[in-house]
């Protein structure tokens, strides 16, 4: 994976996360007003992520959940 800093009209940056075929799975969702902004919200999310907890949409913390059917949660048919 990589990160891809993309500049925007009106010297605007915004950042992508790209998985190994190039395709985008992230974006930053706000633009930034210089290009080194955009570096330090790209450390900050690197730093970040490895600690961040896994939420499900009812609010339940799935990190804590052992594998298979999740409790409170809604399942795709």
């Amino acid at each position: 994976m990589k990160f891809v800093i993309i500049p925007e009209l009106r010297d605007r940056w915004s950042w992508e996360l790209r998985n190994a075929e190039g395709d985008a799975i992230s974006r930053s969702a706000t633009s930034y007003g210089a290009r080194v902004q955009v570096e330090h919200a790209i450390q900050a999310l690197r730093r970040g992520v490895a600690n961040a907890r896994v939420m499900g949409s009812t609010g339940a913390r799935l990190d804590e959940f052992a594998p298979g059917p999740l409790p409170n949660e809604r399942t795709s048919k």
